[in-house]
């Protein structure tokens, strides 16, 4: 009984940590600009959950490849595509990796809504330090 207290504690107290550092991606950037950010990484699916999974893989990456160009004006080749969740909202979230010159385990992870005409969120990933990769509508940091 007591190692799960410790377990169900320690994973709360981790929890906290996670969000706390997604919060901290965004503590700098005005409002306005990451209302800006949300809608451009936002677009109209077109297609729902259960659709997608029905596709073949060659169907699956044009429909990515779409997403990514629409919202952040990038091409998505020869990408890997993996189931990362659900989402509490019904959506499903993929995880990309856009080729072999990628320094990341997934360069964009996509949501798509549980129906096609729900919007599809897709949001750039890139490492926050060696050990994280961070996901986020303003996209890569300026370096």
């Amino acid at each position: 009984m007591r190692k799960l207290i410790c377990v169900v504690i320690a994973s709360a107290a981790m929890g906290g940590c996670v969000q706390q550092r997604l919060q901290n991606d965004l503590v700098n950037v005005p409002p306005d600009q990451i209302k800006e950010a949300t809608l451009k990484a936002e677009t109209s699916a077109g297609i729902s959950t259960a659709e997608f999974k029905e596709l073949g893989d060659t169907k699956r990456a044009a429909v990515v490849q779409r997403l990514i160009q629409r919202t952040w004006g990038e091409a998505c080749k020869d990408g890997r595509i993996v189931a990362a969740g659900y989402s509490p909202s019904g959506s499903s979230n993929w995880r990309v990796g856009c080729g072999k010159g990628s320094q990341l385990p997934y360069d964009y992870l996509v949501s798509l809504p549980e129906r096609s005409s729900g919007d599809a969120r897709v949001l750039q990933c890139y490492r926050a330090n060696p050990r994280q990769v961070t996901c986020s509508v303003i996209g890569k940091p300026e370096s």
